[in-house]
């Protein structure tokens, strides 16, 4: 399953579905959306159509929009389900199986998406981050461990919460020196780690600023900054604005209390 990153997609709902009954089986149903099953315990026998699946701990299935979906075997299982629609000018994109060996991460998204509520356009990318993700899974298999390890990190990066935004937090979470770290982020990918942390940042607070209507104080603090100041301080200088005329610029709507 390929999908078209250029095209539009909608988050529509997530979740955690966790059974320690033996006896349970996937309910029969019609789905319009497409899904991505993720298993964490147990086993999992889902079925749409004719197409018959068994998914172990690790295991994702993406499925297409189906008149029939169903269990077709009792078990105890564990799993994350995503629901999106996917605008493909009509053509459906077949099942696709495969194996990803980070559930931290599916966690970290499906934590994300569940805040989001598929509410804005932030769960859209959300969505298609985790696509991304899985379907370049298999190619990182033959890419050099240190820019895996790369990679592993601009992904974390995506999800983290803004309070693991630093250099310091990075290198505890994959267990490098932090000054190492930052040598072989910026080697591989001609960034330094703190400015690709600067610029994750700055790209959540341009979505909050467009996005919402949260004042200029709720973003600092949300973003983990000490105060409006520092925050309005740092986004001038990547910027060249503040965040209240960027968002005069950008957003449709201001909000009338940022002063």
């Amino acid at each position: 399953m390929k999908f078209n990153f250029n095209l539009r997609f909608r988050m529509l709902m997530c979740g955690l579905f966790a059974t320690s009954n033996p006896n349970w089986i996937h309910d029969t149903r019609p789905c319009d959306s497409y899904e991505i099953f993720y298993v964490t315990a147990g086993t999992l026998y889902i079925a749409e159509g004719d197409n018959k699946y068994i998914l172990h701990p690790g295991d994702y299935l993406i499925t297409p929009p189906t008149l029939h979906q169903y269990g077709w075997k009792p078990s105890s299982c564990s799993f994350y389900w995503f629901h999106f629609y996917y605008n493909e000018s009509g053509n459906v994109l077949p099942s696709f199986k495969g194996t990803y060996d980070s559930p931290e991460i599916i966690e970290k998204y499906a934590a994300l998406m569940t805040l989001d509520k598929g509410q804005t356009i932030a769960g859209d990318h959300l969505i298609i981050a985790l696509l991304s993700e899985l379907q370049n899974s298999a190619l990182r298999q033959t890419i050099s461990p240190l820019s895996d390890l790369c990679k592993a990190i601009q992904l974390f990066i995506q999800v983290a919460p803004a309070n693991q935004l630093k250099v310091s937090s990075i290198s505890d979470q994959f267990g490098y020196n932090a000054k190492y770290l930052s040598h072989c982020f910026c080697n591989e990918t001609g960034i330094s780690l703190k400015k690709q942390l600067t610029k994750e940042m700055m790209h959540r607070a341009e979505n909050l600023l467009t996005g919402t209507t949260l004042s200029i104080s709720q973003i600092s603090e949300y973003l983990g900054y000490p105060d409006a100041h520092t925050f309005s301080h740092a986004f001038r200088r990547e910027h060249d604005n503040s965040p209240k005329d960027y968002r005069k610029t950008f957003s449709k709507t201001a909000r009338l209390n940022d002063r």
